[in-house]
């Protein structure tokens, strides 16, 4: 099992599946981009479009980038993959990479009040490496931006966004003292020499997920990935 190297990535969004199934008052409820879905209010389908995905790095930290690293958006890099996650990488054992992962809109899909009896997650990942990897996940405790904002002021190691005027600065660089310490999240994930994509699904806590409902979804902080 390794935690250094990039040896596992979130796939691109043509083939990945990132999707949130949530099984409140008894009906399955799954936000997954591309999907159609009616809103709480009722009315036409839509087709949902609100997963952010956000990759936030060490990669060329100093101080130009205001030791905020080089930040990642969804589809910001290609061909084969969007982002990576290590703790060290191959190529300069000072790099890091991390991923935030969001749903946006939950509420307009599920109601407020709804008691969400279970939840997973379901991600598609690239590890060609001969070695399993050890995956850490977390609910984030703050809000974090996914766009807007003066560049390497805004989301990325350093800082989780820009408020106007000033950016504002994680707990620590790299997010993971934002964590909630009420549910610790971890897999390993197996390697795939031939094709490399790896899919894994993991069980939520529902009542962290709940937590993503009320008052328009104000508490949604998502998830991080290491």
């Amino acid at each position: 099992m390794s935690r250094n190297g990039l040896a596992a990535a979130f796939a691109a969004t043509a083939v990945v599946l990132l999707g949130l199934a949530c099984t409140a008052a008894a009906a399955a409820v799954t936000l997954q981009t591309g999907r159609s879905l009616i809103p709480v209010g009722g009315g036409s389908p839509v087709l949902y479009n609100a997963t952010r995905d956000t990759a936030i790095t060490t990669q060329y930290i100093d101080a130009w980038n205001n030791m905020n690293g080089i930040t990642y958006l969804w589809g910001s890099t290609a061909p084969d993959f969007t982002y990576g996650l290590g703790e060290a990488s191959p190529y300069n054992p000072a790099e890091k990479f991390r991923t935030l992962l969001r749903f946006d809109d939950a509420h307009s899909y599920v109601p407020a009040d709804a008691v969400v009896q279970s939840a997973e997650l379901t991600v598609t990942f690239i590890n060609y490496n001969f070695d399993p990897v050890l995956v850490q996940a977390c609910f984030m405790t703050r809000p974090w931006a996914y766009q807007g904002g003066p560049s390497y002021k805004t989301v990325g190691w350093a800082f989780s966004g820009w408020d106007g005027s000033a950016s504002v600065p994680w707990t620590q660089p790299g997010a993971w003292a934002d964590c909630s310490p009420n549910v610790n999240i971890s897999f390993v994930l197996p390697s795939n020499g031939a094709y490399g994509y790896v899919s894994q699904t993991i069980a939520l806590d529902p009542a962290s997920v709940q937590a993503w409902l009320p008052s328009n979804g104000s508490a949604n902080y998502g998830l991080l990935f290491r």
